[in-house]
């Protein structure tokens, strides 16, 4: 039988193994606060949480809007990994998806219709996959009906950040070119601008109400399929001391998706596999319009 101190380790090893992490291991500060979440969760006997945040829907500009086996591989190659947690440790694990929906659709003109689809069809085909045993999908929109007053709280912050100050911080050229690769090419910049200072003002409502305190979305392990300097996150410029409103920003990991090498999110691309016994591309908007020009070129 494993001490508790080896089963903490391990689980440790097993969430930050090069199968499935981006990049190098977690610095010491990452590091400490992953390992400090494990212990407190495994002294108590309570399975690991994990949280991840997710698209609202799929990218417009695709020529599917359905959730897909992107999505399915993605949780499908995660679980794999996962999954050996359980061999240690009774408890196991737990997966909580955090549905993006109120933001991305302030943020991307995306439907309340289209974002519930997104999120009903996705619970489907992890169900059919038989991967929904132990995950929970929970939307920004649940999360803000327990705070009556967070309108309120937007419209406060949105005076704090204005547009200048979005354009004047750190990470601004870094998510306005992200955000041009997921847009059409022919997006306007102010429009574009708008989109990035609403999420700036939706992190910082997040984090100020707390909505990750809440016992549907309290975390050990946050995953990222997106890679980021975190100088460049862009939110901290507004928000200085993240820890005082009970923000955990250090225990994150940053995974591949749907198979090692892979970081295309699920919800930036398609595929028209139609099980996993088949390959599964991810086919992002930035892969489509290569595909397209590739073709002009040639002819």
């Amino acid at each position: 039988m494993l001490e508790q101190t080896d089963i903490i380790e391990k689980i440790y090893k097993i969430i930050t193994s090069k199968s499935i992490r981006q990049g190098p291991l977690p610095d010491i500060i990452r590091k400490e606060a992953i390992l400090t979440n494990i212990q407190n969760t495994v002294q108590n006997n309570q399975p690991i949480k994990v949280l991840i945040g997710w698209g609202a829907c799929k990218n417009l500009n695709l020529p599917y809007q359905n959730p897909d086996m992107t999505e399915v591989a993605t949780i499908s190659f995660l679980k794999f990994h996962l999954d050996k947690i359980k061999d240690i440790y009774t408890p196991g694990y737990n997966i909580i998806i955090q549905h993006l929906d109120t933001r991305m659709c302030s943020m991307n003109g995306f439907s309340d219709d289209g974002a519930r689809e997104y999120k009903g069809g996705l619970k489907e085909l992890l169900l059919k996959y038989r991967l929904f045993d132990n995950i929970s999908i929970v939307s920004d929109s649940e999360l803000l009906k327990n705070h009556d007053d967070w309108e309120i709280k937007y419209h406060q912050i949105e005076n704090r950040v204005t547009v200048e100050d979005v354009i004047n911080s750190e990470g601004f050229s870094f998510h306005i070119e992200n955000a041009k690769r997921n847009n059409p090419c022919d997006t306007a910049l102010a429009k574009l601008i708008s989109s990035l200072r609403k999420m700036v003002i939706f992190k910082i409502l997040e984090i100020e109400l707390g909505l990750l305190n809440h016992p549907e979305t309290q975390y050990d392990i946050r995953i990222f399929f997106k890679k980021e300097d975190p100088k460049i996150n862009i939110y901290r410029d507004f928000i200085k001391t993240p820890y005082e409103h009970g923000f955990n920003i250090s225990s994150i990991i940053y995974t591949f998706t749907g198979s090692k090498g892979n970081v295309t999110q699920p919800w930036q691309a398609y595929s028209t596999a139609q099980n996993l016994d088949q390959k599964i591309l991810f086919i992002s908007q930035s892969k489509m319009e290569k595909d397209k020009n590739s073709i002009i070129t040639s002819t």
